[in-house]
């Protein structure tokens, strides 16, 4: 949390933790991205991993306080929702 995440950063945790690496599913279970300054960027890369890693664990998702996220983030949440469905909450306070 606080920790300001560039893009390139969020694509590193995107990649490495929630898609399936070697076959193997990840295993990773909740993601805090409280205040880490996430851009609509940010937010496609994650929703597009989630779909793409096919990433069934994770079960909690937060992205509070990220004021950079707009209607575009929120269109990129709606889309990944559809596909992977596997998320219990979702936190976009």
């Amino acid at each position: 949390s606080r920790t300001a995440l560039t893009d390139t950063g969020i694509s590193y945790l995107a990649t490495n933790l929630l898609l399936s690496v070697n076959g193997n599913r990840s295993n990773l279970k909740s993601l805090f991205l409280y205040n880490t300054k996430l851009t609509d960027k940010g937010v496609r890369l994650l929703c597009q991993a989630l779909i793409d890693g096919q990433n069934t664990k994770l079960r909690h998702l937060s992205v509070t306080l990220n004021e950079q996220i707009t209607e575009v983030g929120a269109h990129e949440i709606t889309q990944m929702l559809e596909i992977n469905q596997s998320l219990e909450v979702l936190d976009l306070s």
